[in-house]
């Protein structure tokens, strides 16, 4: 067999390291006595760049982890987007590392559907992504999204907002601009009743802010 043979070509045990020659087996031990300072030089330069590959990544890695899941978006001023009429929309957040690129939007009267405008609407919306070429489009995926209840104690309002009968249009790849002017969501996530007049155990809207966490996001499109 080849792999038994002393004359058969084989690499150098160092070609991890960038060493390139290929020698008959019997002439391998020879040539890693006569190339000991030349391995070692090759070591330590891959050590480095290794070392700077790990930086690297460190990096990115720093950066996207609190873009990731599960996250809290405050959102402040409430008033002014309810009275004002206008959506609100949170920093942007990723479905996993290398993922989808994505973002919370909140209309604080619902969306123009039956009698929503007592409503509070939340939306998931797509974004143009760092890793959008990697990706299997469209996404498709089921996301939760919380209203957490700033009463110590109390139960928060949870609703699974994106899920696999979600229309995938709306999880298209963004191809202009920076995000995609439809989202999808809830337009009655929650009633304005529960926040202006909060029960007992229930406090939602605290100093003009509403607290959203993402606590779930699965991926079934990779």
């Amino acid at each position: 067999m080849e792999e038994e043979c002393p004359k058969a070509k084989v690499p150098c045990k160092f070609s991890f390291a960038g060493c390139k020659v290929k020698l008959k087996r019997d002439l391998v031990q020879r040539h890693l006595d006569t190339s000991k300072d030349e391995h070692l030089e090759m070591i330590a330069s891959e050590c480095k760049r290794l070392k700077a590959d790990v930086g690297n990544l460190q990096l990115v890695v720093a950066q996207i982890s609190p873009f990731l899941s599960p996250l809290e978006l405050p959102m402040n001023n409430f008033e002014r987007f309810r009275s004002g009429g206008t959506v609100w929309r949170s920093n942007a957040f990723y479905t996993h590392f290398g993922g989808y690129k994505l973002c919370l939007g909140v209309s604080p009267n619902g969306w123009a559907e039956g009698d929503s405008s007592t409503y509070v609407g939340v939306a998931i919306y797509m974004m143009k992504g760092e890793f959008d070429s990697r990706l299997k489009w469209p996404f498709k995926g089921a996301i939760t999204v919380e209203l957490i209840n700033q009463r110590k104690g109390g139960e928060s309002c949870k609703k699974v907002i994106v899920d696999q009968y979600t229309d995938p249009r709306h999880f298209e790849r963004v191809t202009e601009g920076d995000i995609r002017d439809n989202g999808w969501g809830y337009p009655q996530f929650i009633s304005h009743s529960d926040l202006y007049k909060p029960e007992e155990s229930k406090e939602y809207l605290v100093n003009d802010t509403l607290i959203f966490r993402v606590t779930n996001i699965e991926v079934f499109s990779v």
